[in-house]
C-alpha cells in the first residue's frame, strides 16, 4: 500500500471496510460515479445481446423461439431501462446502484424461467450451470455495493432458479421433484457464497481506498505531479467549499535522510515554522499530518497560477517593471521568513508562482519551504532541519556557501538565489550552464556571472542589472544586507512604465483566459 492509500490524521488509525456489512454511504461520489458508469456499461452490453439474440431467433425459427424471445425482449428492455435511467443526472447515484440489484433479481428471473423451458422443449435437458449463476458472480465484481445488500440480491436471484422450475410446472411445462429443486439450487446457491466474498473483498478495498485519502478534514482527489521529494495531491475539505494542496513526503526522500522518526520529526516543525508566517506572498498551510506507513503530508492551499520556469518557457522573459513586481513580493515573503530565523535554501523559479488571486493578478507566491533552516535567536542555537553533511538546494541557483558546505548561512543564501531568479526572469537562461551539478556548483563558487545585456535583448535599467549583478555577489558581504534592503532598492530603481494590476490583468485576460491552471502539482515535488 503506497502513502496515497494509506493516509490518516494524526492519532487517527483508518477502520477497515472489510468484513462489515456496510452501507453505501461508506463510499464517496468519485466511487460511486465509477460503480454509475459500469453499471451503464454493462447495460449497454447486455441490450445489444438481446438484440443479436432475437436477431438470431427469429432467423433460426425453433420450437423453443417463442419463450427465448419473450426472455431476450424482457431482458433487453429492463437494460435499456436501467441504462437510460444511469444516464440521468438527477437520479443520485445509489438510486441506481439500488436498481441495479434489482436489475439482477429481474434478469435471473427471466432467464430462471426462459432458459429451462426452452431446453425441456428441446430434450436438452436442465442445465448444470445457468446464466444465474454467472450473473450472481459477476454483479459484486462489476458493481461493488455493501456486502449485505449484496447477499440479500445475490440470494434473491439464486432463489429464481427453482421459483422458475415451479412455474414451469404450474404451466405444465414438466413435472419437477424434489431432486430436480435440489439440483436446480446447488450451483446458484454456491455462487451466492462466491458473491458475498466477492463484495466483501471488494467493497472493503473501495471502502479502505475512500477512508485512506481522508486526513482530518481533507480528503485526496485527483494526483497533480510527482517528483523527488514526493507527491502532490488536489485535496478538497469535507465542511468547506476550500480547495487545498496536500504533498506527501515520500519514503526515498525520509531514507535519504537517514532515521524515519528524526526526519518526521524535522518535516513538522518545517510545517509548524511555515504556518506560522504571515506574509500573504508565503504559501498558506492548513494542516500536517502523518501517514499510516509513518511518512509526511501538508496541506496548502491549492494556487491557480503558474510558475516562472513556465512563464519564462511559454511566454518569454518578462519586462523588468515586471521583473521588479515578481523580485518585491519575493522579498516580502523572505524579510518575514528572515526575521523569524528561516533560511529558505531553496529559491528557484518552480518555488515561486505568479497567480490569479481574488481579484488580484500576478499574485506572488513563495512555495516550499522544505529545506528551510531555523535559527533560534534567544539562544543563538541552530536547528539544521535537513540531514547533517548533505548539500541541499537546486545547483543552478545555489549560493557559493551552500556549496562550498558553510554551515553558517544566513538570509543573503536566499538573496543570492533570487539574482539568480532575476537572471532567468530577464533573459530566459540561467546563470550558468554545465553538465554535471558539480560543475554548476564550481561556477557558482568560481566564476563571475556574465551580465544580463549579453544575453537579452530587453533594455534592462542599468540599476537593475547592477543590483542583480550585486546580489550575485560571491562574498555575502557584498550582498543586500537583508531582503528588506534589496526590496527598498528595487523600489528605488527608475522604470520607464510600472506594472500596475490594470497592466497584469490585461495580460492574463489575453495569454491566459478563463484557464484553470491548478499548477501546485509542480511546487514541492521536484525538489
Amino acid at each position: 500500500m503506497n502513502d496515497a492509500e494509506a493516509l490518516r490524521p494524526l492519532e487517527a488509525p483508518i477502520t477497515s471496510g472489510w468484513g462489515t456489512w456496510g452501507s453505501l454511504g461508506d463510499l464517496p461520489d468519485e466511487l460511486l460515479e465509477k460503480a454509475r458508469v459500469r453499471l451503464r456499461f454493462l447495460t449497454l452490453v447486455f441490450s445489444c445481446f438481446c438484440v443479436a439474440a432475437i436477431a438470431i431467433e427469429v432467423a433460426m425459427g425453433t420450437e423453443a423461439t417463442r419463450v427465448l424471445l419473450g426472455v431476450y425482449i424482457v431482458n433487453g428492455l429492463a437494460s435499456v431501462a436501467v441504462h437510460i435511467a444511469s444516464r440521468n443526472p438527477g437520479i443520485s447515484h445509489r438510486t441506481i446502484l439500488h436498481l441495479g440489484l434489482a436489475y439482477e433479481v429481474v434478469m435471473c428471473f427471466v432467464v430462471s424461467i426462459g432458459f429451462p423451458w426452452a431446453d425441456l422443449r428441446t430434450g436438452s435437458g436442465l442445465p448444470d450451470v445457468t446464466w444465474t449463476s454467472i450473473m450472481i458472480v459477476a454483479f459484486p465484481l462489476l458493481i461493488p455495493t455493501p456486502p449485505g445488500r449484496t447477499l440479500i440480491a445475490a440470494l434473491a436471484a439464486a432463489s429464481t432458479a427453482p421459483l422458475g422450475l415451479l412455474i414451469l410446472q404450474a404451466g405444465g411445462a414438466t413435472a419437477v421433484v424434489a431432486r430436480d429443486l435440489i439440483e436446480v439450487s446447488l450451483t446458484p446457491l454456491f455462487c451466492v457464497v462466491l458473491a458475498y466474498g466477492a463484495s466483501r473483498v471488494v467493497y472493503g478495498l473501495n471502502v479502505d481506498v475512500a477512508r485512506a485519502k481522508e486526513m482530518g478534514s481533507y480528503r485526496l482527489v485527483e494526483l497533480l505531479g510527482s517528483g523527488g521529494m514526493g507527491d502532490v495531491w488536489r485535496a478538497e475539505h469535507k465542511l468547506l467549499a476550500r480547495p487545498a494542496a496536500v504533498k506527501l513526503i515520500g519514503d526515498k526522500t525520509l531514507v535519504a535522510e537517514g532515521s524515519p522518526g528524526p526526519a518526521l520529526r524535522r518535516f513538522e516543525r518545517e510545517a509548524q515554522a511555515t504556518a506560522n508566517l504571515d506574509s500573504p506572498h508565503t504559501i498558506d498551510v492548513y494542516d500536517f499530518g502523518a501517514t499510516q506507513s509513518g511518512s509526511f503530508y501538508y496541506a496548502m492551499e491549492l494556487l491557480n497560477g503558474l510558475d516562472l520556469e513556465r512563464l519564462v518557457k511559454e511566454f518569454g522573459p518578462v519586462s523588468p517593471e515586471r521583473a521588479v513586481h515578481i523580485l518585491r513580493g519575493v522579498c516580502h515573503s523572505l524579510a518575514e521568513a528572515h526575521r523569524c530565523g528561516l533560511i529558505h535554501r531553496d529559491i528557484k523559479p518552480t518555488n515561486i508562482f505568479v497567480c490569479r488571486k481574488d481579484l488580484d493578478y500576478d499574485f506572488v507566491k513563495v512555495l516550499d519551504f522544505g529545506l528551510v533552516k531555523a535559527t533560534v535567536a534567544d539562544t543563538g542555537e541552530t536547528q539544521n532541519l535537513t540531514a547533517h553533511g548533505v548539500i541541499v538546494g537546486t545547483p543552478a541557483f545555489l549560493p557559493p556557501e551552500m556549496a562550498l558546505g558553510d554551515g553558517e548561512i544566513d538570509g543573503r543564501a536566499d538573496l543570492y538565489a533570487l539574482g539568480c531568479v532575476a537572471y532567468w526572469l530577464l533573459t530566459g537562461m540561467q546563470v550558468f550552464e554545465a553538465d554535471t551539478p558539480v560543475g554548476l556548483a564550481l561556477h557558482h563558487v568560481q566564476t563571475d556571472p556574465p551580465r544580463l545585456s549579453e544575453h537579452t535583448e530587453i533594455e534592462v535599467p542599468g540599476q537593475l542589472e547592477e543590483l542583480v549583478r550585486v546580489c550575485l555577489a560571491k562574498d555575502r558581504a557584498a550582498r543586500p544586507e537583508d531582503a528588506s534592503e534589496l526590496a527598498r532598492r528595487l523600489s528605488a530603481i527608475p522604470l520607464q512604465e510600472a506594472w500596475t494590476p490594470e497592466r497584469a490583468k490585461s495580460w492574463w485576460k489575453m495569454h491566459l483566459p478563463d484557464r484553470a491552471l491548478m499548477s501546485s502539482c509542480s511546487y514541492l515535488c521536484d525538489s
